[in-house]
Protein backbone atom coordinates (compact mmCIF):
# COMPACT_ATOMS: atom_id res chain seq x y z
CA UNK A 1 0.00 0.00 0.00
CA UNK A 2 1.10 3.51 -0.77
CA UNK A 3 -1.11 5.23 1.79
CA UNK A 4 0.49 7.89 3.93
CA UNK A 5 1.07 7.12 7.60
CA UNK A 6 0.63 10.70 8.74
CA UNK A 7 -1.58 10.78 11.81
CA UNK A 8 -4.43 13.12 12.55
CA UNK A 9 -3.98 15.13 15.74
CA UNK A 10 -7.51 14.47 16.89
CA UNK A 11 -8.46 11.46 19.07
CA UNK A 12 -9.16 8.32 17.07
CA UNK A 13 -12.80 8.17 18.23
CA UNK A 14 -13.39 11.71 16.98
CA UNK A 15 -11.82 10.92 13.62
CA UNK A 16 -13.92 7.80 13.20
CA UNK A 17 -17.11 9.65 14.13
CA UNK A 18 -16.39 12.43 11.62
CA UNK A 19 -15.75 9.86 8.87
CA UNK A 20 -18.98 8.05 9.60
CA UNK A 21 -20.92 11.26 9.85
CA UNK A 22 -19.68 12.59 6.54
CA UNK A 23 -20.62 9.33 4.86
CA UNK A 24 -24.09 9.38 6.38
CA UNK A 25 -23.42 6.08 8.19
CA UNK A 26 -23.66 6.86 11.84
CA UNK A 27 -24.65 3.99 14.11
CA UNK A 28 -27.58 5.93 15.47
CA UNK A 29 -29.83 8.69 14.16
CA UNK A 30 -31.27 11.62 16.03
CA UNK A 31 -34.98 11.28 16.75
CA UNK A 32 -35.52 14.99 16.24
CA UNK A 33 -33.65 18.21 15.61
CA UNK A 34 -32.79 20.61 18.36
CA UNK A 35 -35.89 22.67 19.18
CA UNK A 36 -34.32 25.93 18.03
CA UNK A 37 -33.27 24.48 14.68
CA UNK A 38 -36.69 22.88 14.23
CA UNK A 39 -38.44 26.17 14.95
CA UNK A 40 -36.20 27.98 12.48
CA UNK A 41 -36.89 25.35 9.82
CA UNK A 42 -40.66 25.59 10.31
CA UNK A 43 -40.50 29.34 10.07
CA UNK A 44 -38.54 29.16 6.83
CA UNK A 45 -41.02 26.66 5.38
CA UNK A 46 -43.94 28.94 6.09
CA UNK A 47 -42.33 31.93 4.34
CA UNK A 48 -40.60 30.24 1.40
CA UNK A 49 -42.48 30.33 -1.89
CA UNK A 50 -43.60 26.84 -2.90
CA UNK A 51 -41.88 25.31 -5.88
CA UNK A 52 -44.08 25.08 -8.96
CA UNK A 53 -44.71 21.50 -10.03
CA UNK A 54 -43.13 21.09 -13.49
CA UNK A 55 -45.52 20.10 -16.27
CA UNK A 56 -45.79 20.39 -20.05
CA UNK A 57 -46.91 23.80 -21.33
CA UNK A 58 -48.50 25.27 -24.44
CA UNK A 59 -45.04 26.26 -25.65
CA UNK A 60 -41.80 24.32 -25.68
CA UNK A 61 -39.88 24.55 -22.40
CA UNK A 62 -36.47 23.96 -20.88
CA UNK A 63 -34.93 24.14 -17.42
CA UNK A 64 -33.82 27.44 -15.91
CA UNK A 65 -30.63 26.06 -14.41
CA UNK A 66 -28.53 22.94 -14.70
CA UNK A 67 -29.38 19.66 -12.99
CA UNK A 68 -26.54 17.37 -11.93
CA UNK A 69 -26.72 13.87 -10.54
CA UNK A 70 -24.00 11.30 -9.88
CA UNK A 71 -24.38 7.60 -9.23
CA UNK A 72 -23.79 4.03 -10.40
CA UNK A 73 -25.17 2.38 -13.52
CA UNK A 74 -27.43 -0.62 -12.88
CA UNK A 75 -25.80 -3.05 -15.29
CA UNK A 76 -22.25 -1.70 -15.70
CA UNK A 77 -21.70 -1.01 -12.00
CA UNK A 78 -19.59 2.03 -12.93
CA UNK A 79 -19.98 5.57 -11.67
CA UNK A 80 -21.25 8.29 -13.99
CA UNK A 81 -22.24 11.94 -13.77
CA UNK A 82 -25.08 13.51 -15.75
CA UNK A 83 -25.81 17.22 -16.13
CA UNK A 84 -29.02 18.48 -17.77
CA UNK A 85 -28.59 22.02 -19.11
CA UNK A 86 -30.97 24.53 -20.75
CA UNK A 87 -31.33 24.37 -24.53
CA UNK A 88 -33.12 26.60 -27.08
CA UNK A 89 -36.51 25.79 -28.58
CA UNK A 90 -36.37 23.45 -31.54
CA UNK A 91 -33.26 21.60 -30.39
CA UNK A 92 -35.04 18.84 -28.49
CA UNK A 93 -33.20 16.62 -26.04
CA UNK A 94 -29.70 15.45 -26.88
CA UNK A 95 -26.75 13.83 -25.09
CA UNK A 96 -23.12 14.88 -25.27
CA UNK A 97 -20.24 12.86 -23.81
CA UNK A 98 -17.79 15.30 -22.24
CA UNK A 99 -14.20 14.78 -21.01
CA UNK A 100 -13.69 13.65 -17.41
CA UNK A 101 -13.67 16.60 -15.04
CA UNK A 102 -15.93 18.77 -17.23
CA UNK A 103 -18.94 18.43 -14.94
CA UNK A 104 -17.42 17.45 -11.60
CA UNK A 105 -14.04 18.65 -10.42
CA UNK A 106 -14.02 16.02 -7.67
CA UNK A 107 -10.64 15.21 -6.08
CA UNK A 108 -9.77 11.57 -5.44
CA UNK A 109 -9.77 12.08 -1.67
CA UNK A 110 -11.81 15.26 -0.96
CA UNK A 111 -12.00 14.65 2.77
CA UNK A 112 -8.34 13.76 3.22
CA UNK A 113 -9.27 10.48 4.89
CA UNK A 114 -6.58 8.50 3.12
CA UNK A 115 -3.97 10.99 4.30
CA UNK A 116 -4.93 10.18 7.86
CA UNK A 117 -3.64 6.64 7.51
CA UNK A 118 -4.83 3.24 6.41
CA UNK A 119 -5.50 2.27 10.01
CA UNK A 120 -8.45 4.70 10.14
CA UNK A 121 -10.07 2.90 7.24
CA UNK A 122 -9.40 -0.48 8.80
CA UNK A 123 -11.18 0.69 11.96
CA UNK A 124 -14.20 1.51 9.80
CA UNK A 125 -14.13 -1.99 8.33
CA UNK A 126 -13.84 -1.01 4.66
CA UNK A 127 -11.31 -1.48 1.91
CA UNK A 128 -9.55 1.78 0.91
CA UNK A 129 -10.53 1.59 -2.77
CA UNK A 130 -14.12 0.67 -2.01
CA UNK A 131 -14.26 3.43 0.58
CA UNK A 132 -13.30 6.18 -1.88
CA UNK A 133 -15.86 5.06 -4.47
CA UNK A 134 -18.63 4.57 -1.94
CA UNK A 135 -17.89 7.91 -0.32
CA UNK A 136 -18.27 9.67 -3.64
CA UNK A 137 -21.65 8.05 -4.21
CA UNK A 138 -22.90 8.85 -0.70
CA UNK A 139 -21.92 12.48 -1.14
CA UNK A 140 -23.24 12.99 -4.66
CA UNK A 141 -25.49 15.77 -3.41
CA UNK A 142 -22.49 18.04 -2.98
CA UNK A 143 -20.21 16.63 -5.66
CA UNK A 144 -21.58 18.84 -8.41
CA UNK A 145 -20.88 21.94 -6.34
CA UNK A 146 -17.14 21.40 -6.88
CA UNK A 147 -16.43 21.80 -3.18
CA UNK A 148 -12.85 21.99 -2.01
CA UNK A 149 -11.58 20.02 0.97
CA UNK A 150 -11.68 23.19 3.09
CA UNK A 151 -15.30 23.83 2.09
CA UNK A 152 -16.29 20.27 2.96
CA UNK A 153 -14.60 20.50 6.37
CA UNK A 154 -16.40 23.79 6.94
CA UNK A 155 -19.68 22.05 6.08
CA UNK A 156 -18.97 19.38 8.68
CA UNK A 157 -18.16 22.02 11.33
CA UNK A 158 -21.39 23.86 10.54
CA UNK A 159 -23.32 20.62 10.82
CA UNK A 160 -21.91 19.99 14.28
CA UNK A 161 -22.53 23.57 15.38
CA UNK A 162 -26.16 23.51 14.21
CA UNK A 163 -27.11 20.27 15.91
CA UNK A 164 -26.96 18.02 12.87
CA UNK A 165 -23.93 16.01 13.91
CA UNK A 166 -25.71 12.67 13.66
CA UNK A 167 -27.13 13.18 10.19
CA UNK A 168 -25.61 15.50 7.59
CA UNK A 169 -28.72 15.06 5.44
CA UNK A 170 -30.66 17.10 8.00
CA UNK A 171 -28.41 19.99 7.10
CA UNK A 172 -29.06 19.47 3.39
CA UNK A 173 -32.78 19.67 4.16
CA UNK A 174 -32.28 22.85 6.18
CA UNK A 175 -30.36 24.47 3.32
CA UNK A 176 -33.09 23.45 0.87
CA UNK A 177 -35.77 25.05 3.04
CA UNK A 178 -33.81 28.26 3.45
CA UNK A 179 -33.28 28.59 -0.28
CA UNK A 180 -31.52 31.58 -1.74
CA UNK A 181 -32.11 34.86 0.03
CA UNK A 182 -30.69 37.00 -2.80
CA UNK A 183 -33.21 36.04 -5.45
CA UNK A 184 -30.91 33.85 -7.53
CA UNK A 185 -33.78 31.38 -7.74
CA UNK A 186 -35.32 33.43 -10.56
CA UNK A 187 -32.16 33.78 -12.61
CA UNK A 188 -31.83 31.63 -15.73
CA UNK A 189 -28.61 29.97 -16.78
CA UNK A 190 -27.09 30.92 -20.11
CA UNK A 191 -27.61 28.41 -22.93
CA UNK A 192 -24.68 26.51 -24.41
CA UNK A 193 -25.02 26.48 -28.24
CA UNK A 194 -24.99 23.09 -29.92
CA UNK A 195 -21.93 22.29 -32.04
CA UNK A 196 -22.41 18.97 -33.80
CA UNK A 197 -19.20 19.39 -35.82
CA UNK A 198 -16.84 19.52 -32.85
CA UNK A 199 -18.64 17.39 -30.25
CA UNK A 200 -20.35 13.98 -30.43
CA UNK A 201 -24.07 14.65 -30.21
CA UNK A 202 -26.44 11.77 -29.47
CA UNK A 203 -30.04 12.70 -30.23
CA UNK A 204 -32.69 11.29 -27.89
CA UNK A 205 -34.82 9.89 -30.70
CA UNK A 206 -35.78 6.54 -32.21
CA UNK A 207 -33.05 6.66 -34.84
CA UNK A 208 -30.43 6.56 -32.06
CA UNK A 209 -31.75 3.23 -30.71
CA UNK A 210 -29.51 0.88 -32.67
CA UNK A 211 -29.38 -2.09 -30.29
CA UNK A 212 -32.29 -4.36 -29.43
CA UNK A 213 -33.36 -3.18 -25.98
CA UNK A 214 -33.56 -5.88 -23.35
CA UNK A 215 -33.49 -4.76 -19.75
CA UNK A 216 -32.75 -1.12 -20.60
CA UNK A 217 -32.90 1.28 -23.55
CA UNK A 218 -29.57 2.15 -25.17
CA UNK A 219 -28.75 5.03 -27.51
CA UNK A 220 -25.75 4.96 -29.86
CA UNK A 221 -22.98 2.40 -30.21
CA UNK A 222 -19.41 1.84 -29.09
CA UNK A 223 -17.71 4.35 -26.79
CA UNK A 224 -20.39 6.92 -27.51
CA UNK A 225 -23.27 4.69 -26.41
CA UNK A 226 -25.39 5.50 -23.37
CA UNK A 227 -27.68 2.99 -21.71
CA UNK A 228 -30.55 3.01 -19.20
CA UNK A 229 -31.80 6.39 -20.40
CA UNK A 230 -35.50 5.64 -19.82
CA UNK A 231 -35.93 6.97 -16.26
CA UNK A 232 -34.28 10.31 -17.00
CA UNK A 233 -36.16 10.72 -20.29
CA UNK A 234 -39.43 9.76 -18.61
CA UNK A 235 -39.00 12.53 -16.05
CA UNK A 236 -38.01 15.10 -18.69
CA UNK A 237 -40.94 14.21 -20.97
CA UNK A 238 -43.56 14.14 -18.20
CA UNK A 239 -42.28 17.38 -16.64
CA UNK A 240 -42.25 19.20 -19.97
CA UNK A 241 -38.48 19.61 -20.35
CA UNK A 242 -38.73 19.49 -24.14
CA UNK A 243 -35.31 20.91 -24.90
CA UNK A 244 -32.18 19.96 -22.97
CA UNK A 245 -28.46 19.51 -23.47
CA UNK A 246 -27.61 16.41 -21.41
CA UNK A 247 -23.91 16.04 -20.69
CA UNK A 248 -22.49 12.81 -19.29
CA UNK A 249 -19.07 11.62 -18.20
CA UNK A 250 -17.82 8.42 -16.64
CA UNK A 251 -19.62 5.12 -17.18
CA UNK A 252 -21.83 4.09 -20.11
CA UNK A 253 -25.11 4.34 -18.18
CA UNK A 254 -27.33 7.00 -16.70
CA UNK A 255 -27.13 6.55 -12.89
CA UNK A 256 -29.93 4.38 -11.52
CA UNK A 257 -30.21 6.40 -8.28
CA UNK A 258 -33.08 4.84 -6.27
CA UNK A 259 -34.57 2.98 -9.24
CA UNK A 260 -37.34 5.52 -9.85
CA UNK A 261 -37.57 9.00 -11.39
CA UNK A 262 -37.90 10.69 -8.00
CA UNK A 263 -34.55 12.43 -7.86
CA UNK A 264 -34.77 13.65 -11.45
CA UNK A 265 -38.20 15.20 -10.85
CA UNK A 266 -37.07 16.79 -7.58
CA UNK A 267 -34.03 18.23 -9.35
CA UNK A 268 -36.23 19.68 -12.11
CA UNK A 269 -38.43 21.28 -9.46
CA UNK A 270 -35.41 22.87 -7.82
CA UNK A 271 -33.95 24.07 -11.12
CA UNK A 272 -37.20 25.62 -12.27
CA UNK A 273 -38.77 25.74 -15.73
CA UNK A 274 -38.92 28.40 -18.42
CA UNK A 275 -40.37 28.80 -21.88
CA UNK A 276 -37.69 27.89 -24.40
CA UNK A 277 -36.97 30.31 -27.23
CA UNK A 278 -35.25 29.86 -30.55
CA UNK A 279 -31.91 31.51 -31.29
CA UNK A 280 -34.01 34.29 -32.82
CA UNK A 281 -35.90 34.78 -29.55
CA UNK A 282 -39.20 33.21 -30.67
CA UNK A 283 -41.44 30.86 -28.69
CA UNK A 284 -42.54 27.61 -30.34
CA UNK A 285 -45.90 25.93 -29.78
CA UNK A 286 -45.56 22.40 -28.38
CA UNK A 287 -46.98 19.81 -30.77
CA UNK A 288 -47.54 16.06 -30.76
CA UNK A 289 -48.67 13.16 -32.94
CA UNK A 290 -52.35 12.20 -33.04
CA UNK A 291 -52.98 8.91 -34.88
CA UNK A 292 -56.52 8.61 -36.24
CA UNK A 293 -56.76 4.80 -36.15
CA UNK A 294 -56.36 1.96 -33.70
CA UNK A 295 -52.82 0.53 -33.67
CA UNK A 296 -51.67 -2.66 -31.96
CA UNK A 297 -48.49 -4.72 -31.60
CA UNK A 298 -48.84 -8.26 -30.21
CA UNK A 299 -46.33 -10.87 -29.11
CA UNK A 300 -47.86 -13.95 -27.54
CA UNK A 301 -50.18 -12.70 -24.80
CA UNK A 302 -48.26 -9.45 -24.51
CA UNK A 303 -49.56 -6.41 -26.41
CA UNK A 304 -49.38 -2.64 -26.70
CA UNK A 305 -52.16 -0.70 -28.39
CA UNK A 306 -53.25 2.87 -29.06
CA UNK A 307 -56.90 3.92 -29.16
CA UNK A 308 -57.40 7.28 -30.94
CA UNK A 309 -58.20 10.23 -28.72
CA UNK A 310 -57.51 13.95 -28.45
CA UNK A 311 -55.63 13.71 -25.18
CA UNK A 312 -53.10 11.33 -23.65
CA UNK A 313 -53.69 8.42 -21.28
CA UNK A 314 -51.36 5.51 -20.48
CA UNK A 315 -52.51 2.25 -18.91
CA UNK A 316 -50.12 -0.59 -18.08
CA UNK A 317 -50.61 -4.08 -16.71
CA UNK A 318 -48.30 -6.85 -15.47
CA UNK A 319 -48.91 -10.52 -14.70
CA UNK A 320 -46.64 -12.25 -12.20
CA UNK A 321 -49.29 -14.46 -10.60
CA UNK A 322 -47.26 -17.65 -11.12
CA UNK A 323 -43.74 -16.31 -10.75
CA UNK A 324 -44.19 -13.78 -7.95
CA UNK A 325 -47.60 -13.82 -6.24
CA UNK A 326 -46.61 -10.76 -4.19
CA UNK A 327 -46.77 -8.79 -7.45
CA UNK A 328 -49.62 -10.78 -8.97
CA UNK A 329 -51.76 -9.10 -11.61
CA UNK A 330 -51.61 -5.31 -11.50
CA UNK A 331 -53.03 -2.47 -13.58
CA UNK A 332 -52.60 1.28 -13.31
CA UNK A 333 -53.57 4.25 -15.47
CA UNK A 334 -52.29 7.83 -15.68
CA UNK A 335 -53.62 10.77 -17.69
CA UNK A 336 -51.91 14.19 -17.65
CA UNK A 337 -55.22 15.89 -18.50
CA UNK A 338 -56.66 14.84 -15.14
CA UNK A 339 -54.07 16.92 -13.32
CA UNK A 340 -52.68 13.93 -11.42
CA UNK A 341 -49.05 14.38 -10.39
CA UNK A 342 -46.54 12.43 -12.46
CA UNK A 343 -44.26 12.16 -9.44
CA UNK A 344 -46.90 10.83 -7.08
CA UNK A 345 -48.69 8.60 -9.61
CA UNK A 346 -45.73 7.29 -11.61
CA UNK A 347 -42.34 8.84 -10.86
CA UNK A 348 -41.91 7.34 -7.38
CA UNK A 349 -42.41 3.75 -8.55
CA UNK A 350 -39.19 1.73 -8.45
CA UNK A 351 -37.79 -0.81 -10.84
CA UNK A 352 -38.29 -4.39 -9.72
CA UNK A 353 -37.14 -7.95 -10.31
CA UNK A 354 -37.67 -11.49 -9.03
CA UNK A 355 -35.15 -12.97 -6.63
CA UNK A 356 -34.74 -16.11 -8.77
CA UNK A 357 -33.62 -13.96 -11.72
CA UNK A 358 -30.78 -12.20 -9.87
CA UNK A 359 -28.10 -14.89 -10.15
CA UNK A 360 -28.73 -15.59 -13.87
CA UNK A 361 -28.47 -11.86 -14.58
CA UNK A 362 -25.22 -11.62 -12.60
CA UNK A 363 -23.85 -14.61 -14.50
CA UNK A 364 -24.71 -12.78 -17.74
CA UNK A 365 -22.70 -9.75 -16.61
CA UNK A 366 -25.77 -7.66 -15.78
CA UNK A 367 -27.02 -5.74 -12.70
CA UNK A 368 -23.45 -5.29 -11.39
CA UNK A 369 -24.56 -2.00 -9.88
CA UNK A 370 -27.76 -3.35 -8.37
CA UNK A 371 -28.24 -2.78 -4.64
CA UNK A 372 -31.15 -3.28 -2.26
CA UNK A 373 -31.92 0.43 -2.21
CA UNK A 374 -32.13 0.67 -6.00
CA UNK A 375 -34.78 -1.94 -6.84
CA UNK A 376 -37.63 -3.93 -5.34
CA UNK A 377 -36.99 -7.68 -5.13
CA UNK A 378 -39.94 -10.07 -5.23
CA UNK A 379 -39.41 -13.37 -3.41
CA UNK A 380 -42.45 -15.53 -4.08
CA UNK A 381 -45.35 -14.25 -1.99
CA UNK A 382 -43.35 -11.57 -0.21
CA UNK A 383 -41.03 -8.67 -0.92
CA UNK A 384 -37.42 -9.27 0.06
CA UNK A 385 -37.16 -5.54 0.89
CA UNK A 386 -40.73 -4.81 1.91
CA UNK A 387 -39.71 -1.59 3.69
CA UNK A 388 -38.78 -0.12 0.29
CA UNK A 389 -42.21 -0.69 -1.32
CA UNK A 390 -44.15 2.52 -1.98
CA UNK A 391 -47.32 1.15 -3.65
CA UNK A 392 -48.04 -2.40 -2.36
CA UNK A 393 -50.78 -3.21 -4.87
CA UNK A 394 -49.59 -1.37 -7.99
CA UNK A 395 -45.90 -0.38 -7.94
CA UNK A 396 -44.87 -2.76 -10.74
CA UNK A 397 -47.61 -1.45 -13.05
CA UNK A 398 -46.77 2.15 -12.19
CA UNK A 399 -43.11 1.55 -12.99
CA UNK A 400 -44.10 0.09 -16.36
CA UNK A 401 -45.83 3.40 -17.12
CA UNK A 402 -42.63 5.21 -16.12
CA UNK A 403 -40.58 3.06 -18.52
CA UNK A 404 -43.11 3.39 -21.34
CA UNK A 405 -43.12 7.20 -21.07
CA UNK A 406 -39.33 7.20 -21.28
CA UNK A 407 -39.30 4.96 -24.36
CA UNK A 408 -42.11 6.83 -26.15
CA UNK A 409 -40.32 10.12 -25.44
CA UNK A 410 -37.96 9.02 -28.24
CA UNK A 411 -40.76 9.92 -30.68
CA UNK A 412 -39.99 13.56 -29.90
CA UNK A 413 -38.47 15.64 -32.69
CA UNK A 414 -37.49 19.29 -32.71
CA UNK A 415 -38.45 19.95 -29.10
CA UNK A 416 -42.02 18.72 -29.50
CA UNK A 417 -43.78 16.15 -27.30
CA UNK A 418 -42.88 12.48 -27.46
CA UNK A 419 -46.09 11.14 -25.92
CA UNK A 420 -48.77 11.03 -28.64
CA UNK A 421 -52.46 11.75 -28.16
CA UNK A 422 -54.45 8.58 -27.63
CA UNK A 423 -55.09 5.97 -24.96
CA UNK A 424 -52.07 3.67 -24.91
CA UNK A 425 -52.65 0.30 -23.23
CA UNK A 426 -49.72 -2.06 -22.61
CA UNK A 427 -49.68 -5.52 -21.02
CA UNK A 428 -46.60 -7.60 -20.17
CA UNK A 429 -44.39 -5.41 -22.35
CA UNK A 430 -40.72 -4.46 -22.13
CA UNK A 431 -38.36 -1.95 -23.72
CA UNK A 432 -38.06 -3.89 -26.98
CA UNK A 433 -41.84 -3.87 -27.57
CA UNK A 434 -42.04 -0.22 -26.58
CA UNK A 435 -39.45 0.78 -29.19
CA UNK A 436 -41.00 -1.38 -31.92
CA UNK A 437 -44.42 0.07 -31.20
CA UNK A 438 -43.04 3.62 -31.28
CA UNK A 439 -41.54 2.93 -34.70
CA UNK A 440 -44.85 1.45 -35.90
CA UNK A 441 -46.68 4.54 -34.65
CA UNK A 442 -44.24 6.92 -36.37
CA UNK A 443 -44.46 4.99 -39.63
CA UNK A 444 -48.26 5.09 -39.52
CA UNK A 445 -48.31 8.84 -38.86
CA UNK A 446 -45.94 9.42 -41.79
CA UNK A 447 -48.29 7.45 -44.04
CA UNK A 448 -51.22 9.40 -42.62
CA UNK A 449 -49.81 12.52 -44.28
CA UNK A 450 -50.06 13.19 -48.00
CA UNK A 451 -46.51 14.54 -48.02
CA UNK A 452 -44.97 11.79 -45.89
CA UNK A 453 -44.07 14.34 -43.24
CA UNK A 454 -45.26 13.96 -39.67
CA UNK A 455 -48.41 16.00 -39.12
CA UNK A 456 -48.74 17.22 -35.56
CA UNK A 457 -51.38 18.91 -33.42
CA UNK A 458 -51.08 21.21 -30.36
CA UNK A 459 -50.12 19.13 -27.33
CA UNK A 460 -51.84 20.86 -24.45
CA UNK A 461 -53.38 17.65 -23.04
CA UNK A 462 -56.61 19.47 -22.21
CA UNK A 463 -59.98 18.11 -23.22
CA UNK A 464 -62.34 20.60 -24.83
CA UNK A 465 -65.53 18.73 -23.88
Amino acid sequence: SSFSRRRDARPRSTRRHTCAMAMGRTARRRTCLASAASTAKSKKRSTKKAKEVPAPGLYQQTVKRSITRQGVGLHSGTSAVVRVRPAPAGQGRYFVRVPAGTIVDWPEDPYGFLDRGEDVLEEMGVEPEAFVQDMALEMDKVAHQKMTREEVEQMVREAEANGFADDVEDMYEQWEVEGDEDGEENESESIVPIDEESEPVLRANLDAVVEKPRLATTLGTGLGALSTVEHLLSALEACGVDNARIEFEGGPEVPLLDGSAKFWVKAIEEAGMQVAKTNQGKMVRRLTLQPDQYLCLKEGDAFIALYPDTTTRITCGVDFVAKAPVIGNQWHSWAPAQGLSYLEEVGLARTFCCKDDIQPMLDAGLIRGGMEGTALVADGDRWYNEHEVRYPSSEAARHKILDLIGDLSLLAEGGHAGLPHGHIVAFKTGHDMHIRFARMLREYCQGQSATGELEMVPADYKRKD
